[in-house]
């Protein structure tokens, strides 16, 4: 009994003596590894800290003269280079301007229509019922240039109307106006201008008179061709004839004559 009593306590002491050796070992390797890592991370705060506040280093002269002198580099720019080198405004090629292509007339066409003076049944409302020409209106006419072996600029303004605009295009145009002459004989003269609106050419197309028995003559015009009909009574009795004289009408609106025939009625 007392025996096993001093076992327990000689067992209790060799627990608490390795207690004791384990704290002892694990206080220096604690100790050991702090003394390692410490100093290492100081180092690391230190270096940080100088990386932050540190002014740039200043080269002194000694340091400068120490430094190997570094080959020269020929910057020299030849004249050919400098002007090169100079920005100029980039020409662009343009290709140069295509002289205007005149416009090419061409045959005109006119719908078949007649003259104004085609029935002479209605030739006091026809004339003597429209409105007068004015003095602008002669001057734009061209009237006083008309050619037609009659002296047109001793026809008075109150003996002057206006006509017919038969046809208007890229060839010019045509237009009439009508005359009575001191024979009471009432004209018809279709006038052709030139796309700037200068006289061209000028025509009789139509002719009414007054009087009885006398002859009459009107006109038809039909895509480029003119036909002048002129009525009369024939020579060899009481019977009519009708003489037709065609015509031909080139693009610059010139009026040239074919062939002309009699037709007995």
């Amino acid at each position: 009994m007392g025996r096993t009593k001093y076992t327990v306590i000689w067992m209790f002491f060799v627990f608490l003596f390795l207690i004791l050796l384990i704290a002892i070992g694990l206080s220096k390797f604690y100790i050991a590894r702090n003394a390692v890592v410490e100093p290492v991370k100081q180092e690391m705060e230190k270096e940080k800290e100088e990386k932050k506040v540190s002014p740039p280093k200043v080269e002194t002269k000694e340091e400068i003269a120490d430094i190997p002198e570094a080959e020269e580099i020929d910057i020299s720019i030849d004249a050919e280079s400098e002007e090169e080198m100079i920005l100029e405004p980039e020409v662009i090629d343009l290709e140069p301007e295509l002289p205007v292509k005149k416009k090419e007339l061409t045959a005109i066409y006119i719908p078949l229509t007649r003259s104004l003076f085609a029935n002479s049944d209605n030739l006091e409302e026809s004339f003597f019922n429209k409105s007068r020409l004015n003095q602008i209106q002669r001057e734009y006419l061209k009237i006083d240039e008309t050619k037609i072996g009659i002296n047109i600029k001793a026809i008075p303004l109150e003996n002057l109307v206006p006509g017919k605009l038969y046809y208007q295009g890229d060839n010019g145009k045509l237009e009439s106006f009508l005359f009575l002459d001191s024979g009471e004989n009432v004209h018809e003269i279709l006038v052709s201008y030139d796309p700037k609106g200068d006289y061209v050419d000028c025509i009789e197309i139509g002719l009414v008179s007054t009087l009885e028995n006398e002859g009459k003559k009107f006109a038809t015009l039909s895509v480029n061709k003119l036909s002048v009909f002129e009525l009369a009574f024939s020579k060899m009795g009481d019977k009519k004839e009708e003489i037709v004289t065609e015509y031909s009408i080139n693009p610059q609106l010139r009026f040239r004559k074919g062939k002309t025939f009699t037709k007995l009625l």
